[in-house]
């Protein structure tokens, strides 16, 4: 999930988290789906924004507004994992300095109490994750650039036996093309690692009786962005079943 923060204080930038949040999903969608969507303005009041197709058909986007606290919990907790990932992979330079990747946690995870609780990072099981992490990508790098988005389990028949501690905390993987300056690299020849996709409950998500969701027309890839006082996230909700 594509993370974005911006201060919002004042309806014009309102305006601009919109607008922010509307060319980074259009990014997004195109990674995903090869069709292009381009930000044309944010709507007056309604919609938060409004896209255009390649053929000049309209897009109206309106972006739901949650409170998850424990979001700010897991994201903190798997920025230690990442940094795991990133020092395991360094062995692998340059290998991997023109992808992004992206894990989606497993519905098992989702399921248990939030905030999600993965082994201790420094553990016996932490570090069985992480080499079975980068031994993924070592054996299948290929296989996962070829298209966007692969259940864990079903890239290799021995993967649910050689991935079996990855597959218990993440059950998919998405592997994209990135420039080598992206603007997030730590190193030039690292890869870019991107915050996991989390798939939330029904119960999890509260109801704003006054709106619809997502109301985005052609069953494209809706957007999430979860808001607070001091700053608002775009959280992409795009999941591989």
């Amino acid at each position: 999930m594509e993370s974005v923060v911006v201060m919002v204080d004042s309806m014009n930038q309102e305006a601009e988290f919109n607008r922010i949040a509307s060319e980074e999903f259009a990014r997004e969608y195109e990674c995903e789906t090869g069709h292009r969507l381009r930000f044309k303005e944010t709507g007056k009041p309604f919609p938060d924004a409004i896209l255009e197709t390649s053929e000049g058909a309209t897009v109206r986007a309106e972006f739901v507004s949650i409170v998850l606290p424990f979001v700010w919990q897991e994201g903190a907790y798997f920025c230690k994992y990442r940094d795991r990932f990133y020092e395991a992979l360094r062995q692998d330079r340059p290998r991997y300095q023109t992808v992004r990747i992206r894990l989606q946690i497993s519905s098992s995870v989702v399921d248990s109490l939030r905030p999600y609780r993965l082994p201790h990072v420094d553990g016996a099981e932490g570090k069985k994750l992480v080499a079975e992490f980068r031994n993924l990508l070592a054996q299948h790098l290929d296989i996962l650039r070829a298209s966007y988005g692969h259940l864990i389990k079903d890239i290799a028949s021995d993967a649910a036996q050689v991935s079996s501690t990855l597959l218990k905390y993440f059950n998919a993987i998405i592997v994209w093309d990135t420039s080598k300056d992206h603007p997030r690299k730590l190193h030039p020849e690292d890869p870019v690692i991107e915050p996991p996709i989390v798939i939330y409950r029904e119960d999890e998500l509260p109801r704003d009786e006054s709106s619809e969701g997502c109301r985005i027309p052609g069953g494209l890839p809706s957007t999430t962005h979860v808001k607070s006082s001091r700053e608002t996230t775009l959280r992409r909700a795009c999941y591989v079943r």
